[in-house]
């Protein structure tokens, strides 16, 4: 009995590869769909993230805490980084009112750092929108959330984090 299984275990040992694939940490980021502030729908981690470096904070466009002072370091940052990266990286700003935050309003809050429009010689900077379950899931997923439930559920309480 037991020289069956072991034929059937070596036997299928010569398919297996030798080293199982290498998870990458963005292999655990949502690929949720969203819409940037041109109104083009994205899916975030198979559009933005896969083969590219890619920069990445949360903000909201009525914010007037962190959301503008990260937006202008996340500015200066695609200034001197464009040159050195080119359209291998890349800036997605996501946005915790994904209600409030449409496509349109997300276009003129970029216009406010020179992203309501494409640059040739910037790197691409998302401003992203979507179901509010789809960036809920997104949010978690980068963990872009405080453990204190009370603090996690008061959007105007978010930290002003990048993600390279």
């Amino acid at each position: 009995m037991i020289a069956p299984i072991l034929r059937w275990l070596a036997s299928n040992a010569e398919d297996a590869p030798a080293d199982p694939p290498r998870l990458r940490v963005s292999d655990r980021y949502a690929d949720v769909r969203l819409t940037n502030q041109f109104g083009r729908p994205v899916r975030f981690r198979s559009d933005l993230v896969l083969g590219r470096a890619v920069v990445i904070n949360s903000m909201f466009t009525t914010c007037r805490g962190s959301c503008p002072v990260t937006g202008e370091k996340v500015r200066e940052l695609r200034k001197v980084l464009s040159p050195v990266f080119g359209k291998r990286l890349s800036f997605a700003s996501f946005s915790l009112e994904p209600e409030v935050d449409t496509p349109a309003r997300l276009r003129a809050y970029a216009a406010l750092y020179g992203a309501h429009t494409r640059s040739e010689t910037l790197c691409d900077w998302h401003f992203l929108t979507g179901a509010p379950a789809d960036v809920e899931r997104l949010r978690r997923s980068l963990g872009f959330y405080d453990l204190d439930p009370r603090i996690d559920a008061d959007v105007a309480q978010h930290g002003s984090l990048l993600l390279f």
